[in-house]
């Protein structure tokens, strides 16, 4: 694995025309964020796909996809992030409402009821996953 890099950094894609991506790397470990904001049923599985192309390519510490929409994402997000992580991976847990953990690092986020405070959530609930565990 690359070492990280000790400043903290910001870095733009453009990674089609209806989503934003943003890669931050923090002092405490890296994390990635991408930002769908197109109704659930616009979601591709080609999307799904990109996104955890780029996840594999960047390695963050904690990854979260966030889709801005009150929709539930149980109805069709979680099944197509689900089948990209293969059939012997273990079904999401649920933190809260609309915030699911696919793996201790990979979280799952919607804007009900609040979009910022559910990927703050979800990066702390990473970043504590990331820590030893308490005895």
């Amino acid at each position: 694995m690359p070492p990280r890099p000790a400043a903290r950094r910001r870095a733009h894609f453009r990674a089609a025309a209806s989503c934003r991506v943003t890669l931050i790397a923090l002092s405490l470990g890296d994390a990635y964020l991408e930002l769908k904001s197109s109704p659930p049923k616009h979601l591709t599985q080609g999307e799904v796909a990109a996104f955890f192309a780029r996840v594999r390519r960047l390695l963050p510490d904690v990854a979260v996809f966030a889709m801005d929409t009150a929709l539930r994402l149980s109805d069709r997000v979680l099944p197509l992030l689900a089948a990209e992580l293969g059939s012997g991976a273990v079904a999401p847990r649920r933190i809260e409402r609309d915030l699911w953990a696919l793996t201790p690092h990979l979280y799952v986020v919607s804007a009900k009821p609040d979009l910022a405070a559910n990927a703050c959530r979800a990066l702390a609930e990473g970043l504590l996953a990331l820590g030893p565990l308490p005895q």
